[in-house]
């Protein structure tokens, strides 16, 4: 699904008008899409009452086709106008006829009618700005919304926005200090930008998209993608029944240390789970013993151990020795930072000119030894997945980790393009930038994940996909979308803590399951 900015989504709305469907159409389709959601909302839609406030252009015109149908649904509406709209109104003649109270602002002393509604209503919905908003906020606007803050912030009134919370910038995510925010969000045709950028992400709420008719083909030259559960189904690969453990991949993990057992453990688990045939882990010796208890699945590669338990780097030969044997390969997870391991490292990644040309992950301690390195992204292929939280991407990148988060779209996107590599920024909302143009973004936010040990779980979750045959932009987008629907599930049941990153696996081979069944990849 495309992210658009506010001007792609009026070059939409002009291409389909082109094409035959004009936008009173669109209209209609949104206003009707906005009513079915706010009777989902509803507890009991014939005893509630709706307050529907629009404003004068596009977005207060669904409003008051939403209040149509939910008038002829039932539900006792009440519209209130914010703002001018053109005289006479049509839409609101009409729902005068059908009985519909409606309210002007400009007649409303003090908002005394305003808050009375407010008071008895069961649910706002926010249609006053859409996309066209693009200055400040000032005035009598600015008091209503204080008066919506007020009910959803003090007396839990629930609201409703039409594709925007009012004063949510659709491009930068910035939002006007007046914007009341929503619960939940029904963005028409494509989400915007600015619901995934802070504090946008915020102030949006629960965001949904619904499709009010513009044609999906006319966005195709849109680089930035929402990645859905359809598009993780279709890069998903298909399993025949005839098939064996060799037709689903050869993962090497090289991971884990004295310290760090866990982290081993959880990528190769991880990775089994995606479904892939056979996992190697390469660990230190004094390491091997701890995690051959816990892992019974996977095959092992000891290598020397420093004496604080890391790999030493006297058995690279023997990793690049075994490398041709697989399709893919994962590597950071736990491993420490031992100057011995950094050598190991540098030896296997950047040293050796005949490494086989397979994808990699890099994580967590390989990602912060490459950080020591000038120029490391010379030395490495195109297919390489690199996966840093907002502190490790400060430290490739020299910047403070605030930087990064202020501008996480915009520094994934051009590192991605510099280095010509994959790129996923960790966090809420998840960035999957690769080296061409296509950005993709996870919906997931959840503070559930902030446990240690589930970056070792993505790592090992985008590896098992790699050496199943996936893309590298393709199995880093699936897996995290997997990944943060795995905690998205978990956290109907515990909540936004408590999380171990064992709790995830058994998610893993369940969502799958449930996203080929849903759309036919079986």
């Amino acid at each position: 699904m495309k992210i658009v900015t506010s001007k792609q989504m009026a070059d939409l709305e002009n291409l389909s008008e082109a094409s035959g469907i004009s936008k009173d159409q669109l209209m209609e389709n949104a206003g009707r899409k906005i009513a079915d959601k706010a009777i989902k909302v509803l507890l009991e839609p014939k005893e509630s009452l709706v307050l529907i406030l629009v404003g004068p252009g596009n977005n207060g015109g669904d409003g008051l086709v939403a209040a149509s149908h939910l008038k002829n649904a039932g539900v006792k509406i009440t519209v209130y106008v914010c703002l001018g709209r053109k005289t006479p109104d049509q839409k609101i003649e009409s729902l005068k006829e059908l009985g519909v109270e409606v309210i002007y602002a400009s007649k409303d002393t003090n908002l005394a009618a305003l808050k009375k509604v407010i008071g008895k209503s069961h649910l706002v919905i926010d249609a006053i700005l859409g996309t066209g908003r693009n200055r400040p906020i000032k005035g009598q606007l600015q008091q209503i919304l204080s008066e919506i803050s007020k009910a959803r912030n003090d007396f839990s009134k629930p609201v409703l926005a039409v594709d925007l919370p009012t004063g949510l910038d659709p491009d930068s995510g910035q939002v006007d200090p007046s914007c009341s925010g929503a619960d939940q969000t029904v963005a028409l045709s494509n989400p915007k930008l600015g619901h995934f950028t802070m504090p946008g992400l915020v102030a949006t709420g629960k965001l949904s998209t619904v499709d009010i008719g513009v044609p999906e083909r006319l966005g195709s030259n849109i680089t930035l993608e929402l990645i859905t559960s359809k598009l993780v189904s279709s890069l998903l690969p298909k399993r025949a029944r005839h098939d064996h453990k060799g037709t689903f991949g050869r993962l090497l993990v090289v991971a884990g240390s004295i310290n760090y057992v866990g982290a081993s453990v959880l990528a190769c688990s991880a990775a089994y789970r995606a479904g892939v045939g056979l996992v190697t882990l390469a660990t230190s010796e004094q390491a091997y013993p701890v995690v051959a208890s816990k892992l019974s699945e996977a095959t092992f590669m000891p290598l020397s151990s420093t004496d604080t338990g890391e790999i030493d780097e006297e058995d690279v030969d023997k990793v690049i020795a075994k490398l041709p044997e697989y399709d893919a390969m994962v590597i950071g997870c736990g491993l420490g930072q031992h100057k011995k391991t950094g050598a190991f490292l540098s030896r296997l990644l950047l040293e050796n000119h005949n490494l086989p040309n397979i994808p990699i992950v890099i994580d967590a301690d390989a990602l912060n030894f490459l950080a020591k390195i000038d120029d490391w992204h010379k030395h490495l292929n195109s297919d390489t997945i690199l996966t840093p939280h907002p502190r490790e991407m400060g430290r490739l990148l020299k910047r403070r980790t605030n930087e990064i988060q202020e501008n996480r779209l915009r520094i994934a996107k051009e590192s991605a393009s510099y280095w010509k590599k994959i790129v996923v920024l960790k966090g809420a909302l998840s960035i999957i930038a690769s080296n061409q143009e296509t950005t993709r973004i996870s919906p997931f936010a959840n503070a559930l994940l902030a446990s240690a040990g589930t970056g070792d779980v993505l790592a090992g979750l985008i590896g098992g996909l790699l050496a199943q045959g996936l893309s590298s932009l393709d199995a880093a987008s699936c897996g995290t979308y997997l990944h943060g629907l795995s905690g998205e599930k978990i956290s109907l049941s515990i909540g936004d803590s408590g999380l171990l990153a064992s709790d995830l696996l058994n998610e893993i081979p369940l969502h799958i399951k449930s996203i080929k069944e849903s759309y036919g990849n079986k």
